[in-house]
């Protein structure tokens, strides 16, 4: 939806599904694996992140998503900083566009955006 045609309650619909569970439920699920480690129960783990090329690109038309996406980028970053010293690798997948009913309609706009990133 555009963003001047959004409106609150889908905003934080959006950032609630897409940001506030992954980041919540990793949280919950690092302190488990610190302790894990530190119990010797397990010795290897990681998390991943799934987050989306568009939360790297500008449009406009996918505002709460892109914006959710970027968010769980710096969430992926910032976990991994902050989970380095247990050894607990954290990494971020970030595919591209799939060709639905719903993207085609951004598709001009998200090929100028890999195009303007040198993405491929």
């Amino acid at each position: 939806m555009d963003i001047l045609e959004s409106s609150e309650q889908r905003f934080l619909h959006a950032f609630s599904i897409n940001l506030q569970g992954p980041y919540f439920l990793t949280q919950q699920m690092a302190k488990r694996m610190i302790k894990w480690k530190k119990q010797g129960v397990i010795n290897k783990g990681r998390i991943a992140f799934i987050t989306s090329v568009q939360g790297y690109i500008s449009n406009p038309g996918g505002g709460e998503y892109c914006m959710t996406k970027a968010a769980l980028g710096m969430a992926a970053k910032l976990y991994a900083h902050r989970l380095c010293e247990f050894d607990i690798p954290v990494i971020e997948i970030s595919p591209g566009i799939i060709e639905t009913d719903m993207s085609l309609v951004h598709k001009d706009n998200i090929n100028r955006g890999f195009i303007k990133r040198g993405s491929t």
